[in-house]
């Protein structure tokens, strides 16, 4: 193996890649702009630092990364381009990521100086899609902080550094070498500290963690470098942010002190319903956290550091991150004023199943009227229409007996209604799809065209309800 603990020269050409500028350097390795002869993308390497006295650390990190970065085909994760043989020249070449880290974001607010609540909403809830992504692909990243998250100048979020991250495909190197404690202090979750790594909500912790600096530019719990003081985050109560800033919502501070739970088993299902949460605040079901206004007292933090002493924490066995098998965002797609009855019910029987996971999953009932249909109806105009769709909606789904909280009604107008429905799934972060094949016979082929293309492109979980008939 080569033995390289100091910079390469500029110029350098490994592999067919040439070496540009050392654009940063750190404890573990080095970035480089570069290029290749075939390529048109802006690429970055990555190089580690081996050699006498490095950490076991640093290596295990960069062959997590060469080995969990490439299997990922994900909008919220650079592509990657080339990984070079540890034995010879290790590296990892990804794409070049265009945009400003939310670091460098909060930097130029100045120290303390908090964002704008529509800018908080706009880039938590991009964060939180993000996140959800990666965990239906079996990823949790475990090192969710500002420096590692992209605002691209689409809005979409990309992590960056995938060094501490978990794939269920791959050994956990980190894991098998008992390592504790892994990821950055100010934003570890309490599970890493206890050498926990399999939960996707260790993610949701740090992005509660990342939403309190955002909003108030400070952080919950200080700095926390010392291993004494990471410590106190399995019984510390984190301040209020409401405290620092007194404008921000009730609903926004219960969205990050639920995140910041010590126990994971009370913080959301996933990151994909804090993100349904964010576009609709006002279905978030408030509790006695939101009504914190000044720091835990003394008392109060020695009560829980007492408890943590005699019910310490106790974490759960979570052997698949597939976000059905709790709390799923379920899509219904219908045409609530149908005349096909045993449709419309058996679309409640299978919505009803998909719901029974937990009372926490979401439902969003969608209705879309063609254009072409809507221009024949002269006599309403597009908010009647909406409207009476939206009546029909909450008629269909009255007999569900779903909270209130947990439920949505869209209706749209769309030449597209495949498309539509594929691009609110994707927004949303749905995790299961419900559609219903149609027997109204003029229309049976064009409705089994716009079925046939949501289960092809769907990124999610498809069913296909037929209507129930007794012979």
């Amino acid at each position: 193996m080569t033995s390289n603990s100091t910079q390469l020269q500029t110029g350098t050409v490994i592999d067919g890649f040439t070496l540009g500028d050392c654009v940063a350097s750190g404890g573990a390795g080095y970035l480089y702009d570069c290029t290749h002869a075939e390529l048109e993308s802006k690429l970055v390497m990555k190089v580690p630092r081996l050699g006498h006295n490095q950490p076991l650390a640093g290596l295990i990190s960069f062959e997590t990364e060469c080995a969990i970065q490439p299997r990922l085909d994900s909008p919220h994760a650079p592509h990657v381009f080339g990984v070079g043989r540890l034995d010879e020249q290790p590296y990892l070449v990804m794409e070049k990521i265009e945009g400003q880290t939310l670091e460098d974001l909060i930097a130029q607010r100045g120290t303390g100086e908090p964002m704008p609540l529509e800018d908080l909403i706009e880039i938590g809830a991009a964060i939180a899609r993000a996140l959800h992504a990666l965990h239906r692909s079996q990823v949790i990243h475990l090192d969710v902080k500002p420096g590692n998250l992209m605002l691209k100048a689409d809005g979409n979020i990309v992590l960056l550094d995938f060094g501490f991250a978990h794939h269920a495909a791959c050994p956990d190197l980190f894991y098998e070498a008992q390592l504790k404690g892994v990821g950055t202090p100010a934003y570890i979750s309490p599970e890493q500290i206890l050498g926990a790594r399999h939960d996707a909500r260790s993610d949701q912790f740090a992005l509660g963690v990342t939403l309190f600096e955002m909003a108030t530019g400070q952080l919950p719990y200080g700095a926390m470098e010392a291993a004494s003081e990471m410590q106190q985050r399995l019984w510390r109560a984190p301040i209020p942010p409401r405290s620092i800033r007194a404008d921000l919502p009730a609903w926004f501070q219960e969205v990050i002190l639920r995140c910041l739970e010590v126990d994971p088993e009370q913080r959301f299902p996933n990151c994909g319903q804090v993100a349904w949460l964010f576009e609709q605040p006002h279905k978030i079901e408030l509790t006695k956290r939101r009504q914190r206004i000044e720091p835990a007292g003394f008392w109060v933090q020695a009560r829980r550091w007492w408890r943590s002493r005699n019910q310490p924490l106790k974490l759960k066995r979570v052997t698949n991150n597939n976000p059905l098998d709790e709390a799923p965002i379920v899509l219904v797609a219908l045409d609530p004023e149908s005349d096909d009855d045993a449709l419309l019910e058996s679309l409640r029987t299978a919505t009803r199943r998909a719901m029974m996971s937990s009372p926490e999953s979401r439902l969003s009932c969608l209705s879309i009227i063609e254009s072409s249909k809507a221009q024949e109806t002269d006599d309403d105009n597009e908010a009647d229409r909406q409207h009476h769709g939206l009546i029909a909606l909450q008629h269909w789904a009255s007999t569900l007996h779903v909270n209130e909280r947990q439920l949505s009604l869209h209706v749209f107008e769309d030449s597209d209604p495949a498309q539509k429905i594929l691009d609110f799934a994707a927004h949303n972060q749905v995790d299961l799809i419900v559609l219903g094949a149609s027997r109204a016979g003029g229309r049976i082929e064009r409705v089994r065209s716009t079925m046939t293309r949501v289960v092809g492109r769907a990124k999610c979980s498809v069913i296909v309800v037929r209507p129930h008939v007794d012979y």
